[in-house]
Order: structure tokens, then sequence, then C-alpha cells
């Protein structure tokens, strides 16, 4: 029998954790601290698992049957649920791991080692006024020529189209040494750097 909303309100904890079924694998785990977890067993490659669907009131009863019927869609296209999870989760750590910023700090940490303090030091603090508030954030790999031809657009428009030009230097020796280091696949700067060092920045925008 279907769980209904009113049955997980009035639902009271046990001294032993214990299961309130619903439909299709899933069902209401309450444990005896009187947190209401929402679970689903599946069967995947002849093994027996567990997905975690949330838990109650974060998660309503409606809700906890739309991740089912997603994970149900997942299993009839022969993709373990669980596992597609954990590989989502991990390149989410991992593009948090890989920003421009991170990757930049990097760059520089290492080039540094050659540079003179004090270019080091002009350097960091043009990347940190002018590309981190802008790019910093963005996992490197995502970023687009566009993205970055708006940002050098920017600075040029504070009157600065000298350090515009620095930072797009600077951008291409930041995605060049992320290739090297397997982390991005491309450097978009190529697609403006000629004639951005033709003209004014300007002249390349409608």
């Amino acid at each position: 029998m279907a769980l209904t909303d009113l049955a997980i309100r009035t639902a009271k904890p046990d001294e032993k954790p214990r299961k309130l079924v619903d439909e299709k694998g899933m069902y209401l785990l309450i444990q005896t601290t009187g947190a209401k977890l929402w679970r689903m067993n599946y069967r995947f490659d002849g093994k027996q698992k567990t997905l975690a669907l949330g838990s109650y009131p974060e998660t309503s009863l409606g809700q906890a049957r739309d991740k089912r019927d997603e994970a149900r869609k997942k299993l009839a296209q022969d993709i373990d649920p669980g596992e597609q999870r954990k590989l989502e989760k991990q390149e989410r750590r991992t593009s948090l791991a890989n920003t421009f910023e991170v990757i930049a700090r990097d760059w520089m940490k290492v080039r540094g080692k050659e540079w003179s303090e004090e270019y080091a030091g002009k350097t960091r603090a043009c990347m940190e006024r002018h590309a981190f508030p802008s790019i910093g954030s963005k996992p490197i790999k995502d970023i687009s020529a566009p993205e970055l031809l708006a940002m050098l657009r920017a600075i040029e428009k504070r009157g600065t189209v000298d350090m515009a030009h620095r930072i797009q230097q600077h951008c291409g020796a930041v995605f060049r040494y992320a290739i090297s280091t397997g982390i991005a696949d491309a450097d978009p700067t190529p697609a403006f750097t000629e004639r951005y060092q033709r003209s004014k920045l300007s002249t390349m925008l409608p």
C-alpha cells in the first residue's frame, strides 16, 4: 500500500530503525533519532543496492517519487543511478578544484620562479583585479572565447587598453599551462589574439 503524507507526518521513531514501504522499491527509513530518510532498493548486475533520495520534510513524498522514477528510467537504460551520482559528484569536485583562479595561481607559482619579485607581484595584482572577478570562479575548461572577449572589452572601457592586452596574454599562458597539465583541452585566446594585436578591442565587437 502506497504511503500518504499523513502517515509520514505522524510516524514516530522506535527503539530500532524501521521502514515505511511505498512503491517500486522506495521506502521511508525512520531512524531512532526521528530522522526520516527516503531510500530506494534496486538491483544492478545482480547486486542489491540502495539509493538515497533525500530526507523528509526537505524532500516531499512527491519529490521522492520523482527521484525514484528518474532512477528507474536510468535502470531501464542499463545505467546504475548510484554509480552515476558518484561520477557526477566527482565531476563537480573536479570542476571546483580546476577553476580559472586555481589554475592561474598554480601557473603563477610555477612560472614565478623564473620572474623577478616585482614582475610576479604586478602579474598577481593585475590578475586579481581584472581577471579573477570575472572568470576566476569558472571551471577553466568551460570558459569560451566570447567570455574572455567580454571581459577584455570591460577592461578596455575603463580606459586601460594596455592592461586588456596584458590580461589577454596572461590568460593565454594560463590556458596553455592547463592544457600541458591535462586540465583543459583548448586555449580560446587565439580566436581573437591576432585581431586584438592589430587594433583596439572595440573594433572587433558589434
